[in-house]
């Protein structure tokens, strides 16, 4: 069994210590998570684990969750929070 592993994704940190460019932050953060994707269909993996925080708070914003959602959804192999 092949399993690709990741935690702590922090989707939708506010990064207040670099604010000029969070957002290009959480963007790269969101895009790194459709990298794990890919790359879990490419390598032939057959669960992704996603361990730790995937959301940095319980304040991250609908737009986010939905983004994630939509994302994981989608995936072609298992993933598993």
């Amino acid at each position: 069994m092949k399993l690709l592993h990741t935690s702590d994704l922090l989707l939708g940190q506010e990064f207040a210590h670099c604010y000029q460019v969070a957002d290009r932050v959480r963007a790269a953060r969101m895009e790194a998570l459709r990298t794990l994707l890919a790359l879990a269909k490419k390598e032939s993996a057959d669960a992704i684990i996603v361990a730790g925080n995937l959301w940095a708070d319980n304040r991250v914003g609908r737009p986010v969750i939905e983004e994630a959602g939509a994302l994981l959804s989608k995936s072609e192999v298992p993933v598993y929070l």
